[in-house]
């Protein structure tokens, strides 16, 4: 299978009746290679078939929506709206994963999640044993993380609670164990907002970068001890579309731009005349330009 295939056709829904519910996803993903659905309580993103799968869950009292930087722009990802989902999208995680692990032998799923304010750890949770390597591949990418290194220190905990505090897991260990999956967890400090909650946008994409880098170094460390998949390089697990709203945005800025001649603007179009009278002045007044 070629991985790094861009001519899939892509499933786009929005709406609860649409084509891309939750029943089906995963054989779409299967049979067409991309997903990218918002469907009801949960946003797919599905940009190839890969064999690891990011979530990132909204929880009560969070208005905070940069903290969905940390899986948006990545190549497989699901943002769930409710932190106790139903049992459908419950299923839909664990029929990407079953299918995932089919196609290449094992599978990797990590769920992600904004720490409290102020936070200045990253937290990896995961077995003792299973997937250590990818563990402390994961945690020394983020330690080498550079332009956003306000949060330097990395816990790595052996446990089987691998979700944000006090929410029920998406996929138990067992299930993850049969499922020939490998279950993380990754509490994320949240360097990009401020002390009052405020964002800091410029910031925060400067840190999405770097963080981006080092998941994906993970990731990659996963995919080429436990998997088929043949990636060579954590380099070929961006996504490999560009989404309709990205490219509208551009059409309108090219636009814009068109609608007017910048350098005419801020050049002269008096320039002898100004010389003339800069010289006739003695050189003692500053010339008017127009």
């Amino acid at each position: 299978m070629d991985t790094g295939r861009t001519d899939a056709r892509a499933v786009e829904a929005a709406a609860p009746g649409a084509r891309g519910a939750l029943s089906d996803v995963a054989e779409r993903r299967a049979t067409e290679g991309r997903v990218v659905a918002a469907l009801p309580g949960v946003r797919v993103h599905l940009d190839r078939q890969l064999p690891y799968l990011l979530v990132y869950r909204r929880r009560p009292g969070d208005d905070d929506a940069s903290a969905t930087a940390l899986v948006r722009g990545e190549a497989s990802y699901l943002i769930l709206e409710s932190a106790r989902p139903g049992e459908d999208v419950r299923a839909l995680i664990r029929n990407i994963v079953a299918g995932g692990a089919q196609e290449f032998g094992a599978f990797l799923l990590v769920e992600l999640w904004a720490g409290e304010t102020g936070s200045r750890e990253y937290r990896v949770q995961g077995p003792r044993e299973e997937g250590s390597d990818t563990v402390a591949a994961l945690a020394d990418a983020i330690r080498r993380m550079r332009g956003a290194a306000v949060a330097s220190d990395v816990v790595v905990e052996s446990t089987t609670e691998r979700h944000p505090p006090g929410l029920p897991h998406l996929l138990s260990p067992r299930d993850a164990r049969d499922l020939a999956c490998l279950s993380l967890g990754l509490e994320v400090p949240p360097v990009w907002r401020g002390e009052e909650g405020e964002t800091y946008p410029v910031f925060l994409r400067t840190f999405k970068r770097a963080f981006s880098r080092a998941l994906r170094q993970g990731i990659h460390t996963f995919i080429s001890v436990q998997t088929t998949a043949g990636i060579e390089d954590y380099r070929m697990l961006g996504p490999t579309h560009i989404e309709p709203l990205t490219l509208a945005t551009d059409a309108e800025l090219a636009a814009i731009e068109e609608s007017y001649a910048f350098l005419l603007l801020v050049s002269p179009v008096n320039e002898d005349e100004a010389w003339q009278e800069f010289r006739s002045a003695g050189a003692q007044r500053a010339p008017e330009f127009k």
